[in-house]
């Protein structure tokens, strides 16, 4: 359903652009992972855009994780009847409130950039 497999294979994307365009940048994610304020920057220098932005890198958006009990798990879930009440909830309650609110709910997940079984 989401095409997650047919979704990793870059070449024929990217070789398109190479073909087609003059001027393009490739950034990869570990760049932004482990330098983020330096790439940044050379996105802007490419886009030709001021660079002396300061970007704010602390803030982490949808951080995966697994619900610590089956109610929370239940609660959360996206479709149907509470999908719909979840959005209600996102839309009137910030977001920033609800992450410290589900940190005791939610057990995050340490799971490694590149895991070493694709390394070999």
């Amino acid at each position: 359903m989401w095409h997650y497999s047919t979704g990793s294979f870059y070449y024929e994307g990217v070789n398109s652009f190479l073909k087609n365009f003059s001027d393009v940048k490739i950034v990869f994610f570990e760049d932004l992972s482990t330098r983020p304020q330096q790439t940044l920057k050379e996105i802007c220098t490419f886009l030709n855009v001021d660079n002396g932005f300061n970007f704010d890198t602390n803030i982490k958006f949808s951080q995966s994780g697994k619900a610590k009990n089956i109610l929370i798990k239940t609660l959360t879930k996206r479709d149907g009847l509470l999908g719909y009440m979840r959005l209600l909830v996102l839309k009137f309650i910030p977001r920033s409130l609800l992450q410290k609110i589900s940190s005791n709910w939610i057990e995050k997940e340490n799971t490694p950039l590149f895991p070493s079984s694709i390394s070999n």
